[in-house]
């Protein structure tokens, strides 16, 4: 009975480095604990399609799993850590954020960004993107969070447990039995928030500790979403544990995230986003400033006061 278990597990176990070696079935765009905490995989080069709006984009990841380029070997660069909203769901690479932030710095800022990604994600994901890059740690850390935090699931993040082994291989995959992983979306109207306030300004305060022990300088903002945003207790909390780190955004307007899919950005939302963000950072008063959109130079003021101010995977 041991023999003929351990010669059908050497048998499971063959097949299973074979689908490995082979890529097959297609493990998708994410490697890690689908349960716990994810990152993109490493040397992607695909296409996908949003299923809402109907916009194909390509995605490239580096060695380290970022997408687009890895960070230079040295000099200083930024790190931009959030969600789908970061990574720029349904744009291209180049149109979102971080690469527009990236030519208005006129250094590079790297996308962390993970479609899915709480803040309870990245407290757990966030050591082992550093770890990747401490040849050249980042000078800067922006975290933009919020989006996922607050979403409905039927149980917290914090409640996750990881997936068992035997659901993490090829062979469950194949037989379609590996759970999509993250929160389990709940019923409309239903489900409690993802990270709750009070979790989230305590995730905020490990992330902000984290990042400044890595020697970098961290920067907090809640991501803009449309209509009634942030909802209440969570710029709070944020604010109250980020400190010194803290950004303040204004409201954004409907008309810079997709008709069809509200919670992200426009190629046009994403280059006022950076504008933004640049301005949180450095103050927008008399500098010159490029509208990477246009290829307009002009003077730059006070932001002008903006709209109303919503990740998909």
């Amino acid at each position: 009975m041991a023999l003929s278990t351990g010669v059908t597990m050497g048998v499971l176990g063959a097949a299973e480095g074979a689908m490995r070696l082979t890529g097959l079935p297609d493990p998708g765009l994410y490697e890690g604990d689908r349960a716990l905490v994810w990152w993109l995989r490493p040397h992607l080069d695909r296409t996908l399609t949003d299923p809402a709006t109907g916009q194909a984009f390509a995605v490239h990841t580096s060695a380290e799993g970022f997408r687009g380029d890895s960070p230079p070997a040295s000099g200083p660069w930024t790190l931009a850590v959030g969600c789908s909203t970061t990574f720029g769901w349904a744009v291209a690479q180049d149109d979102a954020w971080p690469a527009v932030l990236a030519k208005r710095l006129g250094e590079p800022v790297i996308n962390g960004g993970t479609p899915g990604w709480s803040t309870a994600q990245g407290v757990r994901g966030l050591p082992v993107m550093l770890d990747r890059v401490a040849h050249n740690p980042p000078a800067r850390v922006v975290l933009a969070f919020g989006v996922r935090d607050h979403q409905a699931a039927a149980r917290p993040d914090s409640a996750a447990r990881p997936t068992p082994w035997l659901l993490q291989t090829r062979w469950a995959l194949l037989l379609g039995r590996a759970g999509s992983g993250g929160a389990r979306a709940a019923a409309p109207g239903a489900g409690v928030p993802r990270v709750g306030a009070a979790e989230f300004g305590q995730n905020i305060a490990a992330l902000v500790d984290l990042v400044a022990r890595s020697g970098a300088t961290p920067s907090v903002m809640v991501f803009p979403q449309p209509g009634s945003w942030p909802p209440d207790g969570y710029a709070e909390a944020a604010r109250d544990h980020a400190g010194t780190a803290w950004l303040e955004l204004p409201a954004f307007p409907r008309s810079d995230f997709f008709a069809d899919d509200p919670i992200h950005l426009t190629p046009d939302g994403h280059a006022h986003f950076a504008e933004e963000v640049h301005s949180a950072l450095f103050g927008a008063a008399s500098h010159d400033r490029v509208d990477v959109r246009e290829g307009v130079v002009g003077r730059s003021g006070p932001p002008e006061g903006q709209g109303d101010a919503r990740d998909h995977e």
